[in-house]
């Protein structure tokens, strides 16, 4: 894999939140070049949508800011408005991946790459405005839709209107998230080029990365998404895999700590009661790989105190450390 690969944190809705986004920024160790958002509506930014603008990033924070929807006007609009006010940005990104029904219904999404002479407009519109504050302009597609697999149409229209990158999810919209990415794809991609192409899905583990390597020619970046959950240390350790170098081995007490700590910043932005509900999306990841987890999860997730939360889920993840040196002293 080339050492010179950009990692990057994916942009997923409801879960890189501002909370979220730091827990990883730190356990990264400055490792993630670039961080993302969750995805915002540009015209909830437009309307000032208490919902929309509590998304967007701090004006000091440093990420890449997600947008979707289904009008140029607002995608143009809404960049202006975040440039002048959120001068930290790296730049933005154009959601054509997510391929939720009522997203695509609304014309915004996945539904962005059938409607070719829209992404044109949407492009070209807002290459400017980024590129004259040397921030970076960004699509983000699937595969396409089934026998319309135009991803590589798609590509040609980045690199027409200057876009910086390109992130490709492969699988097609009707998948959503089943099945196996397909990474063959990658082959397709022209080796010199201008926009850069970035790959996600299905980077759960280091063999993972291993069969991303065959596609290196291809390929200028990962995105990590859900193999973060529970492992805020994946780019970290992904960055020292690539390079050769020893992976820090963590114990029980670092993950405790780790814990605590991404509560306390979700407890920093939301009301207690919210943090309860929104913590629970990364239990699974926290109780990866234990015997009987989704018995245990199920325990954890019936919690309705934060307070009681915490204490099953640490309880749950110390009894597995014990099991395990009691096996290893066997």
């Amino acid at each position: 894999m080339k050492r010179d690969m950009k990692l990057i944190l994916a942009p997923m809705a409801g879960i890189t939140t501002g909370p979220y986004r730091e827990i990883v920024r730190r356990k990264s160790e400055g490792k993630a070049d670039i961080i993302f958002t969750e995805m915002i509506s540009a015209r909830g930014v437009l309307e000032f949508n208490r919902v929309s603008l509590d998304m967007l990033p701090r004006r000091d924070e440093e990420c890449h800011v997600q947008l979707f929807g289904n009008s140029p006007d607002d995608f143009v609009k809404a960049t202006q408005f975040i440039l002048e006010h959120f001068p930290n940005i790296t730049g933005i990104d154009i959601n054509a991946a997510c391929p939720v029904k009522k997203v695509v219904r609304n014309g915004a999404g996945a539904s962005l790459v059938s409607d070719l002479p829209k992404l044109r407009e949407i492009l070209s519109g807002m290459a400017g405005p980024l590129h004259e504050k040397d921030k970076w302009l960004s699509l983000k597609i699937r595969k396409g839709w089934e026998g319309a697999e135009n991803y590589l149409r798609v590509f040609n229209i980045c690199e027409e209107y200057g876009a910086d990158f390109l992130s490709i999810h492969g699988r097609t919209v009707e998948q959503g998230y089943s099945g196996r990415a397909d990474r063959r794809l990658l082959e397709q991609f022209p080796e010199i080029r201008k926009t850069a192409v970035y790959w996600t899905g299905d980077v759960n583990t280091f063999e993972d990365i291993d069969e991303l390597s065959s596609y290196e020619d291809y390929l200028d970046g990962i995105l990590f998404a859900r193999g973060t959950y529970g492992n805020p240390w994946f780019i970290a350790d992904a960055y020292h895999y690539i390079n050769g170098l020893e992976i820090e081995s963590r114990g029980l007490t670092q993950q405790v700590e780790t814990i605590h700590e991404h509560i306390d910043l979700m407890l920093g932005k939301y009301h207690k009661s919210k943090v309860l509900g929104q913590f629970k999306r990364f239990v699974a990841g926290y109780t990866w790989g234990i015997k009987n987890a989704r018995e245990k999860r199920n325990i954890i997730y019936r919690s309705r105190e934060l307070e009681t939360l915490i204490d099953r889920l640490i309880a749950t993840i110390s009894a597995e450390y014990e099991d395990q040196e009691k096996i290893n002293a066997e």
